[in-house]
């Protein structure tokens, strides 16, 4: 009884493997993929400035992270796994605009504090554009809790080829516009300052 048991369960047994041996020869490997990494590098050019910044870290909310983002339109986001970012966007922004300054034999005691947030930083592949938006506020070191000047910087710039190369070079002139507006505002905050001063 038993002999008569075990020969349809070998059967059945042998015939799920040929089964399974069978249907994993149909299933082809996922052909390799390199994963590319790009930075907007370092202002190419410093700007000198009579007073002294330090550029905290950047926050972000952005869940892609260092994956790169297109929008084709208000509702159609893709995310990147092939194409990345060195760093996250908050990182390369902060180490960009820290470039764009020198404050070499500056001995000027005042020392402006920048922090900020990234809320986009996107291509837009039918615009051809590349989308920054940063909240940022400038404080007074020797005042760290209230901010002199607080505002949403907001820009795109065109790119050439839908090319990851291409992004990087407009995400690169983002960010040196938003390294001027922040030194904008802070010689307006001083402006100012010296004409109450003055009055």
């Amino acid at each position: 009884m038993k002999k008569r048991l075990l020969v349809p369960m070998f059967l059945t047994f042998n015939l799920l493997l040929m089964l399974l041996a069978t249907s994993c020869s149909f299933l082809k490997p996922a052909p390799y993929q390199e994963v590319n990494y790009y930075t907007i590098g370092s202002a190419p050019k410093q700007v000198p400035i009579t007073y002294n910044i330090e550029v905290k870290n950047f926050n972000s909310l952005l869940p892609e992270k260092n994956r790169m983002v297109y929008t084709k339109d208000n509702y159609h986001v893709l995310i990147d796994d092939y194409n990345k970012w060195i760093q996250p966007p908050e990182f390369m922004i902060r180490n960009y605009v820290m470039s764009k300054f020198s404050s070499k034999n500056n001995k000027s005691c005042k020392t402006f504090v920048i922090k900020g947030v990234v809320d986009n930083f996107s291509i837009n592949t039918n615009s051809k554009n590349a989308d920054l938006v940063v909240r940022y506020s400038i404080f007074q070191k020797k005042r760290p809790l209230n901010p002199v000047f607080s505002k949403s910087f907001q820009r795109e710039v065109s790119f050439e080829k839908i090319q990851p190369e291409y992004f990087a070079k407009s995400f690169a002139m983002l960010s040196d516009l938003l390294a001027i507006d922040i030194k904008n505002s802070i010689d307006d905050y001083l402006n100012e300052a010296i004409k109450n001063e003055i009055k």
